[in-house]
């Protein structure tokens, strides 16, 4: 037996990895909001707006566009589920400002990522068909999208594992943050999970570990948001997701 292959056994979370483990599979969740608004609840993204809108549940035209011209060329893999909730995994190419519509139509979009050889160096949306709302952003610095809202398929329950957090301010006042974990059901409303706030003194950056280990339904909603009482605090958080294959 190999070192890998007694790894694999041995580690259940590196197994599933692996693709070891038959109807499991991980999905980590990464995101941030370089910039809380003083008092003004936001999502945990780095969009054009702190409050975020979904998608029709029943699915809708979406396309992908940069901000800039010269983005050309770059493979981007979208990472959704179509007007069924099913997963797909869909590739497409750039084509600067010129928006490149997406085939089928999307119900949700859980991330995008630069998958080619070059380097985007504008922002990167999958927004709704007119342009009007953005669904998911990836920023140049990135090279993938970084936004702590998630969406279980369909044909899956999900677990949600502990949350890694971070905090930064670069000056100024010290900062009070107050984190809301909010879920829905199919066809429900948000409902908080869990709340829970930290204080940041000072210039510090630190980091918490959150333990809410989540059972979640097939086809829910799930995301992070944050509210700070001083503006220029930027916030981070990781949640991890493990899907099982449900009949």
């Amino acid at each position: 037996m190999t070192k890998s292959n007694f790894q694999v056994i041995h580690d259940p979370d590196l197994a599933i990895s692996e693709g070891a483990v038959e109807g499991v599979s991980h999905f980590g969740q990464f995101g941030y909001n370089p910039d809380l608004t003083a008092n003004e609840e936001a999502a945990i993204w780095p969009g054009p707006t702190p409050v975020y809108v979904w998608p029709s549940d029943t699915g809708e035209a979406m396309q992908i566009v940069s901000s800039i011209a010269g983005d050309v060329g770059q493979i981007f893999l979208v990472q959704a589920l179509d007007a069924n909730w099913d997963q797909v995994q869909i590739t497409v190419v750039l084509n600067g400002v010129s928006p490149v519509v997406i085939a089928p139509l999307l119900a949700r979009v859980n991330r995008i990522i630069n998958i080619g050889p070059t380097e985007h160096a504008g922002s990167v949306s999958v927004r709704s068909s007119t342009g009007a709302v953005t669904y998911c952003i990836a920023l140049p610095d990135d090279q993938i999208s970084a936004q702590v809202i998630f969406s279980v398929p369909r044909g899956y329950r999900a677990k949600l594992g502990t949350a890694l957090v971070g905090v930064n301010k670069s000056g100024g006042t010290d900062a009070q943050i107050l984190f809301k974990y909010k879920r829905r059901d199919f066809g429900g409303v948000f409902g908080t999970g869990v709340r829970f706030g930290l204080s940041k003194q000072g210039t510090s950056t630190f980091t918490a570990v959150v333990e809410k280990v989540d059972p979640l339904r097939p086809k829910s909603d799930v995301m992070m948001r944050a509210t700070s009482n001083t503006s220029g605090v930027d916030v981070s958080m990781r949640l991890p997701f493990t899907l099982y294959e449900s009949s």
